[in-house]
């Protein structure tokens, strides 16, 4: 009878930390943004869940292009963004996840440091949590560009 209670508390604090694992949605943590068109690395992005259960991004550091050059404010876009400091700059906002598609996000809107665009946004990570499908566009999604992000372990790159 010990073996069998034992056996139960093992099994149940497995079930909950498992469980735990999987609380924080998978967008959520660091992504390291790439140029899909060069290859090279952009900036890191933190993902967050918002107050109000949608997520943002933050991009928390900022990579030197083939240069040596570092992109540092907004000069191309709009206000509120314009000339402001792009680390610490929330550059994705209003995402909301499929509840019938876990790991599929819509609604958001993307602003890209380069180009000085607002997009509509949407993306999906990928099923081993590695890759971050991320689309802007104007108006429907085939009037936009995908690029792939990659999950990063920190704010340092």
């Amino acid at each position: 009878m010990k073996k069998v209670i034992q056996g139960f508390v093992i099994s149940s604090i497995l079930a909950v930390s498992s469980l735990s694992a999987f609380a924080a949605s998978p967008i959520v943590g660091y992504w390291k943004s790439m140029d899909d068109r060069t290859g090279e690395p952009l900036s890191i992005v933190q993902i967050e869940q918002e107050k109000n259960g949608t997520y943002s991004g933050t991009i928390v550091y900022r990579y030197a292009n083939q240069g040596g050059h570092t992109l540092t404010t907004c000069a191309k876009c709009p206000e509120p963004y314009k000339d402001k400091p792009l680390v610490g700059l929330k550059i994705l906002t209003g995402f909301t996840e499929l509840a019938k598609k876990p790991g599929y996000y819509v609604n958001g809107k993307v602003v890209d440091a380069k180009s000085g665009g607002v997009y509509k946004g949407k993306a999906n990570v990928s099923k081993n949590g590695k890759r971050l499908n991320m689309r802007g566009y104007v108006g429907v999604s085939l009037l936009g560009r995908s690029n792939v992000w990659v999950r990063h372990d920190s704010a340092n790159p």
